[in-house]
């Protein structure tokens, strides 16, 4: 396993850091883990590092949206009993869902300036979680683009990648994603104000380069 780079020197959490820099933080994160896929190891070291060869294995086919939002969390520096191996399988929502609740950081709401944050848009089995990168425009109408765990291949393989959402915005706030509504979003700005970051943010690791940004992607309005 490659494990992962701590970003920074003198190596800092990510409390220390300034709002605007700490987002940003999140958002290189996020951007690092695209392009990974299963059963690459690069893709395996995102989201089960220190899992069992057969965990791995098992996790190399499971729709990845919650696991690499743990994995977000954990390259953030928040460690937690939720995020430890080994992984209980089917778990990946809930182990972000139960660690926003324990600290109070449980939102309902989305703000466009939210940038970073974790959504879990829509509810039930067609329940998606994804990391909000930035709102921005086309033909005037508002769109939405975030990194995405769970989604699939020309070959059939899980994939870390880039979407493009439309979405419905009211006075800066994100109504839904491509009609599914918010459901709920946690934050790591509001959770590291709570609790800190135990270990300095990292970047993972990566032998292959990131996907690089789509065409029209930008941290504008």
């Amino acid at each position: 396993m490659k494990g992962y780079r701590i970003a920074g020197a003198p190596q800092r959490h990510l409390g220390d850091l300034a709002p605007d820099d700490a987002r940003m933080a999140g958002l290189q994160i996020a951007m690092g883990m695209t392009g990974a896929h299963a059963p690459d190891n690069e893709y395996m070291d995102i989201i089960g590092p220190y899992e069992s060869a057969r965990m791995k294995k098992d996790m190399a086919t499971m729709s990845g949206c919650g696991l690499v939002a743990r994995a977000y969390l954990r390259f953030l520096g928040f460690r937690t009993f939720h995020f430890a191996p080994p992984y209980m399988i089917g778990n990946a929502f809930q182990d972000v869902s139960a660690y926003a609740y324990e600290h109070d950081c449980f939102s309902y709401s989305l703000e466009r300036s939210q940038m970073g944050a974790i959504v879990c848009m829509g509810g039930g089995t067609a329940a998606h979680m994804a990391v909000f990168l930035a709102v921005n425009s086309y033909d005037e109408k508002p769109y939405a683009w975030t990194v995405d765990g769970g989604q699939v291949d020309s070959k059939g393989r899980q994939r870390i990648t880039y979407r493009r959402r439309a979405i419905e915005m009211k006075d800066g706030v994100i109504l839904s994603f491509e009609r599914r509504k918010v459901n709920w979003t946690l934050d790591p700005l509001d959770l590291s104000e709570k609790i800190g970051a135990s270990l300095p943010w990292a970047m993972p690791l990566r032998d292959t380069a990131p996907e690089a940004p789509p065409p029209g992607f930008h941290f504008g309005a």
